[in-house]
């Protein structure tokens, strides 16, 4: 009894002596103390938006290497220190489950899941990670952003783009670029450094928030959608200007609008870019026969200067390109692809973004 009132009162003198208080980080706690501790850190995260880092004893040691190597946990190793025995473990979703079923010994337990979850998204590493890139005073806050991601796995991104919606008074593009961007190095999808890039060279160009929607929702359709981000900015970065990112118009083929997926411009010459980021055995001849016929009906309208909206005219010249960032593993399906682009005038190239603008800067298409 003794042991455990002066592990309470350790830890007591702990929480206010701490200055680095990590927000919402669950700690784990000795078995002996846990009651005690539960409700301390409880109390503390009520008050001060914040769940305190515990020092482990000796006996949690193999607990907490063991839970340091769950799959969940590794992705926030850089945020773990190994040598300090500092628990900085969060209780969210699957890794709260985790810890219940297999640690519930010496984890610290919130009984009631959600309010597990309102303690866990106000961890300061997720926070870190979800952090505003825009300056814009209406940024949301890095707890919206994980609230959005959340639901963006558990509903789908359009109930993402419903619930930005209904926000009033309605928010300027930019801060829902801000937001889409960070959603998606919060899940993973991107670095926060390819973030920040994106958003320097591509915030306001038309379809840039639309394509970023589209990388956040299906995984089947977020590879290619990201290759054509990652052509623009390439191509910002090497002094084109960048007209548009999916940019509707109807060429009169395909039922409907269909979009052009990167026009980028330099001078009076503008190159129009149909991206394909396909694995090698999933490229369809039909579909790229179709995609470069469009390529050429674009480029013939453009230069009567048929099309609103676009860059356009008479004294333009359109260089249409087709793009595929891996050969093919068929030879004699290259081969065809290679046919067909020629027989309509369209540039064929095989490779990633680097490589196709190397070869546009040099005057090789």
């Amino acid at each position: 009894m003794k042991k455990k009132l002066m592990l309470i009162f350790l830890f007591i003198i702990f929480l206010f002596l701490s200055k680095d208080v990590d927000a919402g980080l669950i700690g784990i706690l000795t078995k002996g103390g846990k009651e005690a501790g539960e409700h301390i850190a409880v109390k503390s995260a009520l008050k001060k938006g914040s769940l305190v880092p515990l020092r482990l004893g000796k006996k949690a040691n193999k607990s907490l290497k063991l839970l340091k190597e769950l799959p969940e946990v590794q992705r926030f190793k850089p945020y773990l220190k190994d040598n300090n025995f500092k628990a900085f473990f969060f209780a969210a979703n699957g890794i709260w489950d985790d810890l219940i079923n297999i640690y519930g010994k010496t984890a610290v337990r919130i009984k009631d899941r959600a309010k597990a979850i309102k303690y866990a998204v106000y961890g300061r590493f997720l926070l870190f990670i979800a952090r505003p890139i825009s300056r814009h005073p209406r940024v949301l806050p890095a707890e919206k952003i994980i609230e959005l991601t959340e639901l963006a796995k558990a509903k789908g991104i359009r109930e993402v783009g419903k619930k930005l919606g209904k926000i009033r008074p309605p928010l300027p593009n930019e801060v829902l670029e801000d937001a889409y961007l960070r959603i998606l190095v919060y899940n993973g999808k991107l670095s926060r450094k390819e973030a920040e890039e994106f958003f320097k060279n591509l915030r306001g160009v038309e379809g840039f928030r639309t394509t970023l929607r589209k990388v956040a929702g299906s995984e089947s359709q977020s590879i290619g959608h990201l290759f054509e981000l990652r052509i623009a900015n390439e191509a910002k970065k090497r002094g084109f200007k960048v007209e548009g990112i999916g940019k509707k118009y109807n060429d009169g083929i395909k039922r409907g609008d269909t979009d052009l997926d990167i026009s980028i411009i330099k001078g009076r010459i503008k190159y129009i870019i149909e991206a394909k980021n396909y694995e090698k055995s999933n490229i369809k001849l039909d579909t790229v026969r179709r995609d470069m016929d469009s390529l050429v009906q674009y480029k013939k309208m453009c230069e009567q200067g048929k099309l609103s909206g676009h860059f356009c005219g008479r004294k333009v010249k359109v260089i249409p390109i087709f793009v595929v960032r891996t050969k093919p593993s068929s030879f004699q399906k290259l081969e065809i692809m290679k046919k067909e682009a020629k027989r309509r005038g369209v540039k064929l190239v095989i490779g990633n973004e680097m490589e196709l603008m190397d070869m546009i800067v040099a005057n090789l298409i």
